[in-house]
């Protein structure tokens, strides 16, 4: 045997040795991350196949610039990849976890257990009550109060009925109660003037035409406008004569959702709507802080403190 193999070779005599090899590999890296788990985990200096330096405590980052070739650790930096990815946080935790498993796997192989032996126990203890809080095991769907309290540790506030990033374009913000108009009107055009006399009568004209059309909303019933494009100042102004509460939506995906919230239809037309066409909301209202979209502007004196921050970022 030993003359049909290469030079350096290794030859393992039997399964457990085997075993025990990849045990040992998985170790090490989880005793690499370990040290870096929790608030006072420390740092980790990394320099990955581009020769760039990592000075980081976040696992994801660590086993993601490491270059690992044992096929069984590759397996766990998959786990911690796969927590990462689906939950945003818990990567150190699934590495480290994983190795105390495979230390108390190899103690239980050197007592003479059979590695499915040892399978077969870990996966009755998933099943242990004692893992798991009473209660949180079943969830009727339809129980108001078991589902609020399962998602109150994860969600700020739960809201019954469709929250916009944007904020109320004017200075209406509050409305209770009301009918609502939405229109999704495109419309694009040239107008050529070539006098004063025809500028000064076109703005007459567009003035009127203008104040006709939101007098026609406003005759309806309607108290909110919700446009799927640009409001103009003119019109904005007639809007808030006229007691009418404006919304802006430029996505046309988010605009289909609020018409099934409010039961509204989309008018493709500048024109007065008819009341099948408008949709009833109990309030509308705009709240400080509200607005969920925000540029963050990061600075920081090196690359690494940079990273650090956009990890930290991305976490939240």
């Amino acid at each position: 045997m030993q003359a049909m193999l290469k030079e350096g070779h290794k030859h393992l005599s039997c399964l457990d040795e085997a075993v025990l090899k990849n045990i040992d590999a998985c170790k090490q890296l989880s005793v690499i991350t370990r040290t870096s788990l929790g608030p006072n985990g420390m740092n980790k200096m990394v320099i990955n196949h581009l020769d760039k330096l990592f000075v980081t405590n976040d696992a994801a980052t660590i086993v993601n610039e490491l270059e690992v070739q044992h096929p069984a650790t590759k397996i766990l930096v998959l786990a911690g990849k796969a927590q990462q990815e689906e939950i945003g946080d818990g990567a150190n935790l699934t590495i480290s976890f994983a190795g105390e498993l495979l230390q108390n796997a190899e103690e239980l192989i050197g007592m003479g257990l059979h590695p499915s032996e040892i399978i077969s126990g870990y996966s009755k203890a998933i099943n242990k009550d004692e893992l798991v809080e009473e209660g949180s095991e079943k969830m009727d769907v339809r129980n108001k109060e078991q589902v609020i309290s399962r998602m109150k540790s994860a969600v700020a506030s739960i809201v019954r009925g469709m929250v916009l990033r944007n904020d109320a374009v004017g200075a209406i913000k509050r409305v209770e109660k009301a009918k609502v108009s939405t229109s999704a009107t495109e419309t694009k055009g040239t107008v050529l003037i070539h006098s004063a006399e025809q500028l000064e009568n076109y703005a007459k004209t567009e003035e009127a035409k203008i104040e006709e059309l939101i007098e026609a909303v406003a005759d309806s019933g309607a108290k909110v406008i919700v446009s799927g494009g640009a409001v103009g100042k003119m019109a904005l102004h007639f809007c808030e004569r006229y007691k009418l509460m404006v919304l802006k939506i430029n996505s046309k995906f988010e605009l289909r959702r609020f018409c099934r919230a409010t039961g509204a239809v989309a008018i493709l037309k500048l024109s007065q709507p008819n009341p099948d066409d408008l949709g009833y909301v109990t309030i509308v209202k705009n709240e400080e802080g509200g607005n969920s979209v925000c540029t963050v502007v990061l600075r920081g004196s090196t690359d690494i403190i940079l990273d650090n921050l956009e990890r930290a970022v991305d976490d939240v």
